[in-house]
Formats: C-alpha cells, sequence, structure tokens
C-alpha cells in the first residue's frame, strides 16, 4: 500500500471506529501525546482523548453518529505530513431519522513513528464550516 493509501486508511479508520463505539483501537490512531482539538475543545494525550468519548457514550447511550470524510488534500514530507478533509457529521438518538448536525473541516497534522505501525494523528483540529 503506497503512503497516500495509508493516509487514506487513517482517515477511513478514524470515521469508522468512532462511529461503531471503539474506542480502544480509534485512540490508537492517535500518538500518545496527540492534540484533539474540537472547535474551544481542546483534549491532550490519548487518555484525555478517549476519556471524552467514552464520557459521551455514557451520557448519550442511544446516541449514533456517522462520519463523512471527503476532499482529501494530503501533503506528505517523509515520516510526516499535513491533511484537510471536509467533513459532514449526522447523528441520531435511538430510531430517530438520521440529521446532519454539523459540517467542518479536519486540519491535521501526522506522522509514521518507528515504534508504531501506520500513521497517526499528532494534531487534529476541527473548524465548524
Amino acid at each position: 500500500m503506497g503512503q497516500t493509501e495509508s493516509v487514506r486508511r487513517l482517515l477511513a479508520l478514524y470515521c469508522q471506529l468512532l462511529d461503531d463505539s471503539r474506542y480502544d483501537d480509534w485512540s490508537q490512531l492517535f500518538t500518545p501525546d496527540a492534540v484533539w482539538i474540537l472547535g474551544v475543545r481542546e483534549y491532550r494525550g490519548r487518555p484525555a482523548i478517549k476519556a471524552y468519548m467514552d464520557q459521551l457514550r455514557r451520557e448519550r447511550p442511544d446516541w449514533r453518529t456517522q462520519h463523512k470524510c471527503t476532499n482529501l488534500v494530503i501533503d506528505l514530507d517523509g515520516p510526516t505530513g499535513r491533511v484537510t478533509s471536509d467533513l459532514a457529521f449526522l447523528s441520531r438518538t435511538g430510531e430517530e431519522p438520521w440529521r446532519v448536525t454539523s459540517l467542518g473541516r479536519y486540519h491535521d497534522q501526522i506522522v509514521q513513528r518507528a515504534d508504531a505501525p501506520g500513521w497517526q494523528f499528532a494534531e487534529r483540529r476541527l473548524v465548524n464550516l
């Protein structure tokens, strides 16, 4: 698999694992000291990032999500890179119809580390559109 395809895989796994509530696997997509920024909220380090998602699941057990990322722009420079992608975020509670909850753009700094397979997020910043 080429480098660009590996980055596309990272973004697809982010969406699928998050939507499937597989937070242990999902959190491994971030470096141990990663920063995840959602508008004005900021989470530093893999444990804090995962804890936020665990808390959301406890607070909203019937809430379901679908993350749709498109329009990827991938710029790689050796073991580092920058990626931007557009997000359409859909959600529903219980059997309610799906609705578009927000639209945004991710600005990512990614890295390949010798102690981890594939690419990981060093910083993932979501800006709502």
